[in-house]
């Protein structure tokens, strides 16, 4: 597909556009408090459907020069909704070169090309944009023609925690089928929560659980270090968090802030379920998990606004950053809240 007065090229990437992407997903960084650079290495395109079922990946080629100059994915995968499984279509990874910012007028016409190579895939769509993004909030919530809505779901707030502590004895493991029936039974309780458990590298032994004294499962989740595939590169901090990186603040509790432009040794926890979403079982259960999760300086958690889990940090020390959740909707709205949010962290 061509735009821009047949300068620029919209596309479906190609195992030749590797480095290319590579070069557009090392240019960009998310501004804010903490000023990290998301990468996907080695190979971004492929990498997208670690996190799905299949991934759509677009590129812009600039014609003349035949450089890639932009990218989008849409990742695709069953989630459940309203306690039914659906294709969700999740949109990411929309990145510029920095010097055709200001450049590129075909945004239009790459979300028409996207839409149109997943939409026999796709029932719903949604996406995340950092809430200190305000500048692509500003751009995108509001109504433009031949571009769909971008319909304000709520705040998703990461928790950062510390990894490491001391052994709680009552952590233990669980077989598959006590897994299974667990999170067949949670996870229709969920919107946005993944079809099962079977997530790309996620294994049997990376699930932690605490049981009641009737043996059951009370507490379960999973930790989950995607590392090999997606980094987080530290590039700078804000005055105040400036400041804070240069006191071991892991004394207090807090997760320690790495050296600027290093990459983040971080493991995600995933699948969190906490019986009657007890807050001071949770804190406990937590801590048990960072504990056995010593080999990592820190643990990522995701929580959607209405989520209950979100009453144990509380009283829990944590640092956080925030994203907005959008339904993107090319018709009319789908969505309505009914259920907690379960967003996985390590699928965004």
């Amino acid at each position: 597909m061509l735009c821009q007065n047949n300068k620029i090229e919209l596309r479906l990437s190609v195992e030749a556009d590797r480095e290319g992407i590579k070069k557009v997903f090392e240019s960009g960084k998310f501004d804010g408090d903490f000023c990290v650079r998301f990468l996907r290495n080695p190979d971004p395109a492929a990498l997208f459907a670690h996190d799905g079922d299949k991934a759509v990946v677009m590129v812009m080629e600039y014609i003349s020069t035949k450089e890639v100059i932009a990218v989008a994915g849409c990742v695709i995968r069953r989630e459940y909704v309203h306690s039914q499984v659906i294709r969700i279509g999740y949109l990411t990874g929309l990145k510029i070169l920095p010097e055709y910012q200001k450049k590129v007028y075909c945004i239009t016409d790459g979300y028409k090309f996207l839409h149109e190579n997943t939409k026999n895939d796709v029932d719903m769509y949604y996406t995340t944009i950092l809430s200190s993004n305000t500048g692509a909030q500003k751009l995108l919530e509001k109504k433009h023609r031949n571009m769909p809505s971008y319909l304000y779901l709520g705040d998703y707030t990461t928790y950062c925690i510390k990894a490491g502590g001391i052994k709680d004895t009552a952590l233990t493991g669980a077989s598959a089928k006590e897994l299974a029936d667990l999170y067949c039974t949670e996870l229709p309780k969920l919107d946005f929560a993944p079809f099962d458990t079977g997530l790309f590298g996620l294994h049997g032994k990376d699930f932690f659980t605490m049981r009641g004294k009737k043996g059951e499962i009370i507490a379960s989740c999973a930790v989950y270090n995607q590392q090999a595939y997606k980094q987080y590169v530290v590039c700078g901090y804000s005055r105040k968090y400036k400041l804070l990186s240069k006191i071991p603040v892991q004394l207090l509790g807090y997760p320690g802030f790495p050296p600027e432009n290093s990459t983040l040794n971080y493991a995600g926890i995933a699948f969190l379920y906490i019986r009657d979403g007890s807050p001071a079982l949770g804190r406990r259960f937590l801590k048990a998990v960072a504990a056995q999760a010593g080999q990592y300086d820190l643990l990522l958690l995701g929580l959607f606004c209405n989520n209950p889990n979100n009453m144990l940090f509380k009283k829990y020390r944590h640092v956080k950053f925030q994203s907005r959740l959008y339904e993107v909707a090319w018709e009319e709205k789908k969505f309505s809240l009914e259920n907690p949010i379960g967003l996985e962290v390590s699928l965004l």
